[in-house]
């Protein structure tokens, strides 16, 4: 016996009605495993072993900012940054200089 099997189905959340279905693939029964509806699922999380030295520093690096306090820390601006930001704070004020005096002009 054959299941229709679908590779995407496309719900809308509000109304539970289906939007679209994606492209159907026809497969033996016995190769599709089948749960009980409205009963409870279980999922598996985890990373590949052969990156768990990487994503332990990784942890324990994030760990170890968070209780120093450092997690949310900043570097501070370079030069070039620096000097952007102060020419744009100039032309504020002289666009703001200009505003007026047009305005007393009039």
């Amino acid at each position: 016996m054959l299941t229709k099997v679908y590779d995407g189905v496309v719900i809308d959340m509000a109304t539970s009605k289906i939007i679209s279905t994606g492209e159907v693939t026809w497969v033996d029964s016995k190769d599709v495993a089948y749960t009980k509806g409205g009963g409870t699922s279980t999922s598996t999380t985890g990373f590949a072993q052969e990156y768990k030295p990487q994503i332990s520093g990784m942890l324990a690096e994030g760990k170890s900012l968070y209780d120093t306090g450092q997690l949310g820390a900043v570097a501070g601006f370079n030069t070039n940054q620096l000097a952007g930001q102060a020419g744009g704070i100039k032309s504020a004020g002289l666009q703001t200089g200009l505003e007026e005096a047009m305005a007393y002009a009039s």
